[in-house]
């Protein structure tokens, strides 16, 4: 089975705001699971949606 993780979770993790996780599923970026009133990330959805980003930088 598939790691769901708590929308504060990856919040934390990624250092990025509540808001800037619900502006991606309505993008259609990722899909957030409703389970009863719980939000949930898939983990694979997740990664993929922070490979989709440009990496900058490098010497």
């Amino acid at each position: 089975m598939e790691n769901l993780l708590q929308i504060n979770q990856v919040c934390s993790l990624f250092q990025i705001s509540r808001s800037t996780i619900y502006r991606a599923a309505k993008r259609g970026e990722i899909k957030i699971h409703k389970i009863g009133k719980a939000s949930r990330v898939r983990e694979s959805e997740l990664t993929n949606w922070l490979n989709s980003f440009p990496v900058k930088g490098g010497n």
